[in-house]
């Protein structure tokens, strides 16, 4: 279900629709938390309710970008294109599959060199970061078709020194709400 949706996603930032795919992903995470809360704490499903409520969110994805997908769907794709889409494509398999390495990898490591309750500790902690990298990846997924459709103008270097430094002090805002708050945070009872 992500995979179909990696398309139509891309289609909506190249069209420059960036309310309507940031509303699509905020939506998605909203529903993914939301099912996993359900099914965590009303339902009692353990490790199949965090599984099935990313199910969930996938689902409502491909729902939401269900007008985008058949506005965009081709009746039947010209035989000479496979080869070219394989010629593109391919390359990036190990890239991807080098960087859903390098995001797991260091667990198996650091249980081997101390025990799973500092792994549990440690994986707590990177939860916490994902405020910070949802916010750097809706600059991500906005930022490339700005960049590309601005980046010929006269005043690009300074539209662009503008942003980053707005960019830059969100993520400082962030950053140190979640060191200041960071106890309250984690006190909150959310399984009561």
């Amino acid at each position: 279900l992500d995979t179909v949706a990696i398309i139509p996603l891309a289609s909506l930032r190249m069209n420059r629709k960036p309310k309507q795919f940031a509303a699509i992903k905020i939506s998605a995470i909203a529903v993914n938390v939301a099912c996993t809360i359900l099914l965590l704490v009303e339902f009692r499903t353990g490790i199949r309710g965090i599984f099935v409520g990313g199910i969930i969110a996938s689902t409502a994805t491909v729902i939401l970008l269900l007008p985008t997908i058949l506005v965009n769907l081709p009746v039947r794709l010209p035989r000479r294109l496979y080869p070219a889409l394989l010629l593109f494509g391919l390359p990036s398999v190990p890239a991807g599959i080098a960087a859903m390495m390098i995001q797991v990898i260091d667990r198996p490591i650091l249980q081997a060199m101390t025990n799973a309750d500092t792994v549990g500790i440690y994986q707590g902690n990177y939860r916490l970061g994902i405020f910070m990298m949802l916010i750097v990846q809706m600059y991500d997924f906005a930022w490339r078709p700005f960049a590309m459709a601005h980046a010929r103008d006269s005043d690009a270097k300074t539209l662009f020194a503008r942003i980053l430094t707005y960019f830059v002090l969100l993520m400082a805002v962030v950053f140190l709400g979640l060191s200041f708050f960071l106890e309250d945070i984690v006190k909150v009872p959310l399984l009561s």
